[in-house]
């Protein structure tokens, strides 16, 4: 699942994971390299902030389920630092749009592939609460949401309908204002409503 989406709109996403303890949330920085565990709703707000406030590289968020992993699983990499064993612990990721001066950088939710997860205890189990969580995240952030379009070298304007858009972003978007997937990229995108009108 891929979106564009203003840092504050996560924030009651984010609390409601946390709220019923039923959850973890692990956030990681390259650079610095470090992990944070956060769990249960005390810790919600200081994952929120750490989304507005952007270091060098990330955070990026690890979201699992208790029922599935109590908490992540960790493994230590040859250089001595520590990194999470992203498919055994039964997580999905997720990384926010980030906002850079006038650029929003796109975000995702994922995971592996089906099939990685097919012969794992809990494997079907967790693919199903994936889902749900995609279900969670769109129905909370991107309720009422536009899309992306591109500008493409033959002068045609291709529409992509799996790249949602928040409200935010619709009333945030405004000359200067850019979208592109990663902050050196050349191609930038335009969001519009759902119905394909412009803003």
């Amino acid at each position: 699942m891929n979106f564009y989406a203003l840092p504050n709109e996560f924030s009651a996403w984010l609390e409601g994971l946390l709220a019923d303890d039923k959850h973890w949330i692990l956030m990681k920085t390259i650079r610095p390299k470090s992990h944070t565990l956060f769990s249960g709703l005390q810790s919600a707000a200081e994952a929120i902030r750490s989304i507005s406030s952007v270091p060098p590289h990330g955070p990026y968020f690890y979201i699992g389920n208790k029922e599935f992993r109590e908490r992540p699983l960790m493994e230590q990499n040859e250089n001595g630092t520590e990194d999470i064993r992203f498919l055994d612990s039964l997580c999905a990721r997720f990384v926010p749009s980030f906002l850079i001066q006038d650029t929003l950088l796109e975000g995702y939710l994922d995971a592996f592939g089906p099939s990685r997860y097919k012969d794992r205890p809990n494997g079907e189990q967790f693919l199903s609460w994936k889902a749900k969580l995609s279900s969670s995240l769109k129905r909370v952030v991107f309720k009422n949401h536009g899309v992306t379009t591109q500008l493409v070298n033959d002068g045609s304007i291709k529409r992509w309908n799996n790249v949602l858009v928040s409200q935010g972003v619709l009333d945030w978007f405004s000359d200067g204002k850019k979208l592109k997937q990663y902050e050196d990229s050349d191609v930038e995108f335009t969001p519009v409503r759902k119905n394909g009108s412009a803003l």
